[in-house]
């Protein structure tokens, strides 16, 4: 296509006509002089330019790329290896297991700000795994169940509130420094009950009942019943055996 100039028919008066077209086709943008002054068609391009929404930098700037790289930690910092070169990255909020050096992680970002998603794949799978969770986390479900070989929860402190709670396990033991037990009733039912302590003491506000088939006390030096009235009784015979039996 030949480049035209589009020609003004008169100096009282702009027309612009189509190149192709000839000199008698019709006009595409006709100003007359009586109707609007030359200065218009000025005022038409002009602003026909500024409508233009204006280029900014984020125009141009590169989007996020995502790859795999790998990782190292220093502290609470993290590094990713990206087209070669190590990145300072942060943690996404959805990368709950934390990765370690040497593990190959998918990152997220562009320029100085690289995310790392997700852990791909760790460098000892037999290593301990840690679970990143925020400074306060719930978990919520209708039905949680656990399934590990051995299950190992420190705490600086734990509560546990359930409407029923049931413990069972063929062993079991607890090791307290001091352990409390508050409980409106409590019962036990044991085949063999043994107890060792080195000091030993049982309040009791109101009736303390003991009721077996057969109750035998022993103590290697001394035995101190103290009470205003004790009174024994016995359908059988009672026998006191001492080398020296005082009363009163």
């Amino acid at each position: 296509m030949d480049k035209q100039s589009l020609p003004i028919t008169s100096p009282d008066s702009a027309t612009l006509e189509s190149p192709a077209a000839g000199p008698r086709a019709t006009p595409l943008l006709s100003l007359s002089a009586e109707k609007a002054p030359p200065a218009a068609l000025h005022s038409f391009i002009g602003e026909s330019q500024t409508n233009l929404p204006p280029a900014s930098v984020a125009d141009f700037a590169p989007l996020p790329r995502m790859g795999k790289g790998a990782v190292s930690r220093q502290g609470d910092k993290w590094k990713v290896l990206v087209d070669g070169r190590e990145r300072q990255a942060r943690l996404a909020a959805s990368c709950l297991l934390e990765p370690a050096s040497g593990d190959d992680a998918l990152w997220f970002g562009e320029g100085e700000n690289f995310y790392i998603l997700s852990v791909l794949e760790r460098k000892d799978p037999a290593a301990l795994g840690h679970i990143a969770l925020p400074a306060r986390a719930a978990v919520k479900t209708r039905d949680l169940r656990l399934f590990s070989e051995k299950i190992s929860a420190i705490s600086a402190e734990t509560e546990i509130q359930a409407g029923r709670f049931s413990l069972a396990g063929a062993l079991g033991a607890f090791r307290f420094s001091i352990l409390t037990f508050r409980a409106r009733q409590l019962t036990e039912k044991v085949r063999h009950f043994l107890s060792r302590a080195l000091t030993r003491r049982v309040d009791t506000e109101e009736t303390a009942d003991i009721r077996a088939k057969r109750l035998r006390q022993r103590a290697q030096e001394e035995i101190s019943l103290e009470a205003q009235r004790i009174t024994a009784e016995a359908e059988g015979p009672v026998k006191v055996d001492g080398a020296t039996i005082q009363l009163g």
